[in-house]
C-alpha cells in the first residue's frame, strides 16, 4: 500500500469542535461523516481501516483526508 501523503493534525480546539459537532448530532449527515473520518484519520487510521468503519469507499476517505485539512476545519 502506498505511503499516506496527507496526514491529519488538529489543534485541541479544532478537535473539540469536531467532537462537539458529532455529539450534538444536529448537523447534515455529510458533515458528520466527514468529521468522523477526520477524527479517525488523525488517530493514525489508514484509509483501509476507516473504510469499513464508516461505510464509505477508500477514495472518499482519501479525498476527505486530502482536501479538508487544506481548507481548514469544516464549518459546524
Amino acid at each position: 500500500m502506498p505511503k499516506k501523503i496527507f496526514g491529519v493534525r488538529w489543534s485541541p480546539e479544532a478537535r473539540q469542535q469536531l467532537q462537539s459537532s458529532i455529539h450534538h448530532g444536529q448537523r447534515a449527515a455529510r458533515r458528520l461523516t466527514r468529521a468522523r473520518i477526520l477524527l479517525l484519520a488523525e488517530a493514525q487510521g489508514s484509509d483501509a481501516e476507516i473504510t469499513p468503519l464508516r461505510g464509505v469507499s477508500r477514495a472518499t476517505v482519501h479525498r476527505i483526508r486530502k482536501s479538508d485539512p487544506a481548507r481548514g476545519l469544516p464549518h459546524p
